[in-house]
């Protein structure tokens, strides 16, 4: 086998690693723990949070039920980024 053909396939074996590992991360990204959505409150109007995980949102269950997406894992918790309970899902 040239060396070529050898660097072809060990590079192509790093990279399907490196696939599986991004997926691995991505699945543990996607939740959201018990006790951070303790922590976290609304910012509009310090209302309580819940987790809908179909959707990836913090939905606040307070006055304004603002719904606050999860990007990569990472709540974005900005009044701008909301958003408001008239608009579609």
């Amino acid at each position: 086998m040239w060396e070529w053909q050898k660097i072809q396939k060990v590079s192509w074996k790093i990279e399907q690693v490196h696939k599986l590992r991004r997926n691995a991360l991505s699945e543990q990204a996607q939740e959201i723990s018990q006790e951070l959505l303790e922590i976290l409150a609304c910012p509009a109007c310090k209302g309580d949070l819940e987790y809908n995980r179909n959707n990836q949102k913090l939905i606040c269950v307070g006055e304004c039920k603002r719904r606050y997406p999860i990007r990569d894992g990472i709540p974005v918790m900005l009044i701008d980024e909301a958003e408001l309970p008239g608009d579609n899902e």
